[in-house]
């Protein structure tokens, strides 16, 4: 195994995947006709791959290559390729018409009790004439 440079000399060993991307990185650079060519697509995976195992800091110290960029293009890639869930999601039902009459039934703690009849779709701020029944 290899192991890590940094600016003091050698580190901790490389696990066996960190160290085969290091090895392709190293023979890209060693035969890129120059800096400015972009990195392969298959290699910016490999590297994707292992800022997701081992961290963004490690991967970029061990591959050579920018933290900062990295962790950037990372973002990036993730916001592009993957949708998140949303926060909040809205059921509506439209299989059925809304009840023509309610029955909203209250006990606050003192054992009083509310009965509301509810006629028609539109309904009235339960909650706090709720809150103010339960004082």
């Amino acid at each position: 195994m290899t192991t890590e440079k940094t600016a003091t000399g050698a580190g901790p060993e490389l696990p066996a995947r960190l160290e085969e991307t290091c090895q392709r990185f190293q023979q890209r650079r060693s035969s890129r006709p120059s800096k400015s060519c972009p990195i392969p697509q298959q290699l910016r995976a490999a590297a994707a791959s292992c800022v997701e195992k081992f961290g963004v800091n490690r991967a970029a110290m061990a591959l050579g290559l920018d933290s900062g960029k990295l962790k950037r293009k990372m973002t990036s890639t993730t916001r592009r390729g993957q949708k998140r869930a949303p926060a909040f999601v809205e059921l509506l039902s439209t299989s059925r018409p809304p009840a023509a009459e309610r029955v909203l039934e209250l006990e606050n703690p003192a054992g009083s009790r509310l009965r509301i009849h509810l006629k028609g779709a539109v309904l009235p701020d339960l909650s706090e004439l709720a809150r103010s029944f339960s004082r």
